[in-house]
């Protein structure tokens, strides 16, 4: 049966609803799944929530929703407490906390970190996955933040890549000093049957397609939605692709990312 797959909403409410409503005319009743980052950046985090909550099926948790939830189950035990609630130092990131309530904190925390539809022979996930696991025991972790991983998938750790690697705060190593010490892009050494859908990474603004022979196929739905790019969805099996204009909701050095030098 074709589903539908949007790629990383980040806030941009308006832009999924029109999104929404385009392929709703050609697909009407079909499922509409995310793949994660639903909220930040954009200036609507709640609503795009809100909507997906009400019109979606599904989907998978990001690593956005990940960092916001920490935050926010936090400060609720500080009201508890009766402890002032400060400023979240970034700005952003404030204006996402002030627009969630408990019922959508909890939507979102329920979110799996990957999904299988064996009907189709399909997987989505946020970020990536390891090699040489099962599905089963990929770390939740890293399922929502991979870049770069390890070929054989010997450890967990995760690296950036492209022109921010050396901005991770653990490990000031650029992408190559990376892949010298035996780090690929996850979807390099993507080992999986099934095709898989990811989101997290911006590769342009286009879907990124990538296939090692002998196994499922590997496609990137992020294409820049907050960065003034596209918010894109994908009807699988059909492989048809929507997509939205965005405006330009985030300024900064991830645009640089947007950009092409991922």
């Amino acid at each position: 049966m074709n589903r539908v797959f949007y790629g990383d909403i980040h806030g941009c409410s308006d832009e999924l609803k029109q999104l929404y409503r385009e392929i709703e005319k050609e697909y009407p009743g079909i499922e509409h799944w995310h793949l994660g980052d639903l909220v930040d950046r954009g200036p609507d985090s709640g609503e795009a929530v809100d909507f997906c909550m009400k019109h979606f099926t599904g989907g998978v948790l990001g690593n956005h929703e990940s960092t916001i939830l920490k935050s926010w189950y936090a400060r609720q035990k500080r009201k508890a407490r009766g402890e002032v609630i400060k400023p979240h130092p970034n700005p952003d990131k404030e204006q996402t906390l002030s627009q969630l309530d408990k019922e959508k904190a909890d939507y979102l925390r329920k979110l799996p970190h990957l999904h299988v539809f064996d009907d189709e022979g399909l997987i989505i996930v946020h970020g990536g996955l390891l090699p040489n696991r099962t599905l089963y025991s990929q770390p939740p972790e890293l399922c929502i933040r991979a870049q770069l991983v390890m070929a054989d998938g010997s450890n967990a750790q995760n690296r950036w890549w492209g022109g921010d690697a050396t901005h991770q705060p653990k490990v000031k190593k650029t992408e190559e000093e990376s892949k010298a010490e035996g780090y690929v892009r996850w979807y390099e050494a993507y080992d999986q049957q099934y095709d898989c859908l990811y989101g997290h990474s911006v590769m342009g603004l286009e879907p990124y397609t990538h296939q090692r022979e002998g196994y499922g196929k590997t496609i990137g739905l992020d294409t820049g939605s907050c960065f003034g790019g596209f918010l894109t969805a994908m009807v699988y099996p059909e492989m048809r692709v929507f997509k939205v204009q965005c405006k330009e909701y985030v300024e900064g050095k991830n645009v640089r990312n947007f950009k092409g030098l991922l």
